[in-house]
């Protein structure tokens, strides 16, 4: 998942190609309605497999795409920072049951990028 990560940092086409990549950035859900209230309050979107970070929290800027998993796995993406990184666990429930807050690792490989 690094890699792939990596390889979407540099936009190089090795395993998406350059418009594709964009076309995946691009919101598709903006205007429709929500199932559950996290994804509106938390300034997020989603395009073509990637959860759309245009609010983020602390350090991220609104450059940021990835996914997060029920399971306590994340992939987040930030091209501005050029960093990437991947979490996994298998801690079902999310990260709050866990002691773990998403945003505050979130803000740590930023800090670290």
């Amino acid at each position: 998942l690094l890699a792939l990560g990596s390889t979407l940092l540099r936009n190089d086409g090795a395993v998406v190609a350059p418009v594709t990549a964009a076309a995946m950035l691009r919101p598709l859900t903006a205007g429709l309605p929500k199932l559950e209230p996290y994804p509106a309050s938390r300034g997020q979107d989603w395009g073509f497999a990637w959860n759309l970070r245009h609010s983020a929290p602390g350090l991220l800027t609104t450059d940021t795409f990835g996914h997060g998993g029920w399971a306590g796995t994340e992939f987040w993406v930030t091209p501005s920072l050029g960093v990437c990184f991947v979490l996994m666990t298998n801690l079902g429930g999310g990260f709050g049951r866990f002691g773990v807050d998403a945003d505050e690792l979130h803000n740590a490989v930023a800090a670290a990028g």
